[in-house]
């Protein structure tokens, strides 16, 4: 039977990217599968009313391993385009993958724009490399974060990972992610690991009911009684450490109008903490110690140039530091808090009840 070159009178419309088409050139311009796969059946006749161009696609659908409306892989969604588009993109030349075919109508974005956005949406969840490209995109930044963060995907989670850490300053939910996804065997997490083992280390709290301590320095700081709290509980000789910390923090908070108490207070608690961490040396708490060390002094004249050396030297290794002297510095729990606004003696509750955070 020989094939009509004169499409047929068009009786109804197919919806593409939200629109009814009634020519297969409008058609390509805003080309969903989506929708078009929720109406594969109607699909084909409209196809078949669209002259031998048409009648060859509707064939060619139907000859595909599996039906049109079932095709959900990366490769089902290739070669359908590659049915719709042969004679328009250059395929298995230039054009040998869907990414490939994005950046086609990328550069011939003038006719094909709406389809970028189609083809997105299919290349983000299907195609992991396509996907982490969103991370350096400022105006798809927020979409990609919030999928990141219901993937178990281990690409994913590095890219998660590696944003938090860079970007948010959220050392440990964004150490946790790119260690586990170094544990999967990710090989751009392991070589990432390698690169970057210092900022990576993990703190590890050994022997200590973090919980516990938590609630335990939340009734601390609002004046409550631990007496209960603090016998029905079997310590361990690092938890001891901290609660010695804890207590000397507290200890120093005198008024500021008081110059010499001030500077006792200050010298008294670096001379009780060196001596703590001389006897208690299973555990060390030394970054906190220095930056509150450095932080109070600041208000000395004569140790304000040291301290300010100091706290440069720790920024490195221990982000309040940084955050505390560089005022462009960000990160969601300090600037929740309002650290920089808060009076020093303020900082040390708000670093103490953050203690396990950083």
């Amino acid at each position: 039977m020989k094939l009509s070159s004169n499409p047929k009178p068009v009786k109804f419309r197919i919806v593409s990217g939200g629109e009814e088409h009634s020519s297969l050139e409008t058609l390509r311009m805003k080309f969903c599968i989506k929708e078009l796969k929720e109406n594969s059946r109607k699909l084909l006749q409209w196809l078949r009313r669209q002259g031998a161009e048409g009648e060859k696609i509707a064939t060619e659908l139907e000859r595909l391993p599996k039906p049109f409306g079932k095709c959900d892989s990366l490769t089902d969604y290739y070669i359908i385009y590659k049915i719709f588009f042969k004679d328009i993109v250059p395929f298995n030349t230039s054009v040998n993958s869907l990414r490939k075919l994005y950046d086609w109508f990328l550069k011939n974005k003038q006719k094909y724009i709406n389809n970028l956005d189609f083809l997105e949406e299919i290349l983000f969840y299907n195609d992991e490399e396509f996907r982490s490209s969103f991370i350096h995109k400022p105006d798809r930044i927020k979409k990609y974060i919030a999928f990141l963060k219901g993937s178990n995907n281990k690409l994913d989670q590095f890219m998660l990972g590696r944003y938090l850490l860079e970007e948010k300053n959220d050392s440990k939910g964004g150490k946790e992610l790119i260690l586990e996804a170094k544990k999967k065997g990710l090989r751009i997490a392991i070589e990432y690991s390698e690169k970057n083992k210092d900022t990576l280390k993990m703190r590890e709290w050994k022997n200590v009911n973090i919980e516990y301590i938590k609630k335990f320095i939340k009734l601390t700081l609002d004046g409550k009684s631990t007496a209960m709290y603090y016998t029905s509980h079997s310590w361990t000789q690092e938890e001891k450490g901290i609660k010695e910390f804890v207590d000397n923090c507290l200890k120093i908070k005198v008024k500021q109008t008081d110059r010499e108490k001030y500077n006792m207070a200050v010298e008294l608690f670096a001379v009780k903490e060196r001596n703590v961490y001389r006897i208690l040396d299973t555990y060390n708490l030394a970054k906190e110690r220095q930056f509150i060390i450095y932080m109070l002094g600041f208000r000395l004249s004569d140790v304000k140039d040291h301290c300010f050396d100091g706290m440069k030297r720790l920024a490195d290794s221990y982000f309040p530091a940084k955050y505390f002297i560089t005022t462009s510095e960000r990160n969601p729990i300090l600037d929740g808090i309002g650290f920089r606004n808060q009076t020093n003696f303020g900082r040390i509750d708000s670093l103490l009840l953050n203690l396990f955070e950083f």
